[in-house]
């Protein structure tokens, strides 16, 4: 059975992936032809996943040392998120050059962003973070980080985390770190960003509905929205934090 891709369905070849990726207006031509390449290198075998990329059993990744709200945790609106870690990826990838040798040293964990008072250790607000999902097979997420940057800059005074995982590469098998790499500098990420070759964030929505965006309140680790496919988040950020007199 064929998947529903954000594509119009269509699985992309490795002959198809470059024009695929070159209508995204004023991206570099490396950065096209390095996806290509991931791409056309696939076997006909899903790849083991290496060790250290593995983020633990149930999405929780092991014990972290950062406070968090106790369980019973959910996946559905209304209900308290567990605390995903990942051990791969950047807290912001533009700043460090999205090298692979400066890769955060640390898991990136959802309890690094819980903010119970509403404002961060530095006194600057943070209320609701979006957690988002990206395959390179994705049309639609290429269109999403089109603007993510842009919309952090927007909202990002005014209390907005941007979280993005990258889960597959364009065969949907599990994206490794040159898919992390080269989709971080094609969309320049400069906001939290790692690799979920397991799919963790499956427990929210199977991979063929990417992608996901979970609204969380950084209050409370509630979820306050959970949005797949090509849903509009953004009214309602903008209703979210109007109400909170941000």
């Amino acid at each position: 059975m064929t998947k529903p891709r954000c594509d119009g369905g269509r699985r992309p070849n490795a002959s198809s992936l470059a024009a695929w990726f070159a209508s995204g207006a004023g991206r570099s031509c490396l950065a096209l032809v390095a996806l290509t390449a991931l791409a056309s290198g696939c076997g006909s075998n899903t790849p083991e996943i290496p060790s250290e990329y593995l983020n633990g059993s149930g999405g929780s990744g092991g014990t972290s040392n950062l406070s968090y709200p106790a369980g019973p945790y959910g996946t559905t609106e209304g209900t308290l998120i567990k605390n995903y870690r990942f051990n791969v990826g950047w807290s912001n990838p533009k700043a460090v050059g999205y090298d692979l040798n400066r890769l955060d040293p640390e898991p990136l964990e959802l309890a690094s962003f819980y903010a119970p008072t509403g404002e961060d250790a530095d006194g600057q607000p943070r209320e609701l973070l979006l957690l988002n999902t990206a395959a390179i097979w994705c049309q639609a997420c290429r269109i999403e980080h089109e603007e993510l940057d842009t919309r952090l800059a927007q909202y990002g005074p005014r209390g907005v985390v941007i979280f993005s995982t990258l889960f597959q590469d364009a065969q949907s098998r599990p994206a490794t770190t040159q898919h992390l790499k080269v989709w971080a500098q094609q969309f320049e990420v400069g906001f939290p960003f790692a690799l979920d070759p397991e799919y963790q964030m499956g427990d929210f929505a199977r991979a063929e509905t990417a992608p996901l965006n979970l609204v969380v309140d950084l209050k409370t680790m509630n979820i306050l929205l959970k949005v797949t496919g090509e849903g509009l988040v953004w009214p309602f950020i903008e209703a979210e934090l109007a109400a909170r007199g941000r």
